[in-house]
């Protein structure tokens, strides 16, 4: 029995190690926590047991690579900026928006990893149209909403147009502040902000895509060989929105066969009427190609151009049109993006033809 004893002993001395060291991990020692804020620092950001305020300063958002963070104090939200490779998306932290967990879609699902319990998430994905030639509407990108369903941050809601990635050390900060405050002491390194971008829309056309400046060939009605040159992206930040402009040129090619059969059997000049009739037979001025806007998070967006961009039927003949698109705000900003056309007779089954352009950022006046 003396033995049995003894080694029982041994066992739970053992144990104690084991826990010590995993205490030790996780603990830290002194009045700071690994925050750099001491326990009434973090005590005035919480309204008695749950948080009362995203404006946690400029500190806490840098320590997880979070800038130009604003609050808006009429709706109780603050919102800051994280930057990978040039490009720049909106994180945007709510306070008491319970309200919006009923309607996300997909439906939200529990995340998992060390530092991210009760935290939920819904991640919506651009989809690749399935026909291209027929993609020429307005589609949002890529868009994270992250809830809490723990105690001391209920109702503290995230979200981003990026993916879910983007906004897990933020999680994992709150969560070891709210650690903090209920004095369990542990926690989580959270790691940096890293854009999580990639998706099925923006990615296979980025590897494929022109450069600015290079020219592909159309198919425009009633000519043949016809051909296009994206020149030039520009983006202008409004207040409620971001602008993007596209400078092309067009270049007629010649008549194919049936517009010239056409206007050797009735003599006329293109886009003239009969003087008899009073009527145009027959108006070869095609209007500008369709084009649409590809944004890094799989945003796509219709471009208009103005109605007086009709080009010359003129077999040689250059026309300048500009195409411009406005995506709301919060939207990502910076960056390549890509400008796609699919002008084809009829349209066809042309595969699209895009250019990766980064723009150049216009001051808003």
């Amino acid at each position: 029995m003396r033995k049995a004893t003894v080694i029982f002993a041994a066992i739970v001395a053992v144990v104690a190690v084991v826990v010590t060291v995993i205490a030790i991990r996780h603990v830290w020692p002194g009045a700071k926590g690994p925050l750099g804020w001491d326990d009434e620092e973090v005590a005035r950001v919480f309204a008695g047991d749950r948080i009362g305020t995203c404006d946690l300063g400029e500190e806490f958002y840098a320590s997880i690579g979070i800038s130009d963070v604003s609050l808006d104090a009429e709706n109780n939200l603050c919102t800051g900026y994280a930057t990978s490779a040039g490009v720049k998306a909106p994180i945007v932290v709510a306070m008491d928006n319970t309200a919006a967990k009923g309607n996300l879609q997909p439906a939200p699902a529990a995340l998992t990893g060390e530092g991210l319990e009760g935290w939920m998430a819904s991640e919506q994905r651009p989809e690749a149209p399935e026909d291209p030639t027929k993609f020429f509407y307005d589609r949002d990108g890529l868009v994270c909403v992250m809830y809490s369903e723990a105690y001391a941050l209920e109702g503290l809601t995230l979200g981003t147009p990026a993916g879910c990635d983007t906004l897990r050390p933020l999680a994992v900060q709150l969560n070891n502040l709210a650690s903090q405050h209920e004095s369990t002491r542990s926690y989580t390194d959270p790691g940096s902000t890293v854009l999580a971008l990639s998706n099925d829309v923006y990615d296979p056309l980025s590897g494929s895509a022109l450069a600015a400046g290079a020219t592909a060939e159309l198919e425009l009605d009633d000519h043949d060989k016809s051909t296009m040159t994206i020149t030039s992206v520009s983006a202008k930040e409004e207040q409620q929105s971001i602008r993007y402009c596209a400078n092309a040129t067009v270049t007629m090619g010649d008549y194919d066969a049936a517009a010239k059969k056409w206007l050797s059997e009735t003599k006329k000049t293109p886009g003239v009427g009969s003087a008899e009739s009073g009527v145009g037979d027959r108006d070869f001025s095609p209007s500008a190609p369709n084009v649409v806007l590809t944004l890094p998070d799989g945003t796509r967006l219709n471009m208009s151009y103005k109605s007086q961009d009709f080009l010359s039927a003129e077999p040689g003949s250059q026309a300048p049109v500009e195409y411009c698109a406005s995506v709301a705000r919060p939207a990502i900003s910076g960056g390549e993006v890509i400008v796609s056309t699919n002008a084809s007779k009829n349209y066809s089954t042309l595969s699209p033809v895009s250019w990766k352009v980064r723009p150049e950022e216009k001051a808003a006046r």
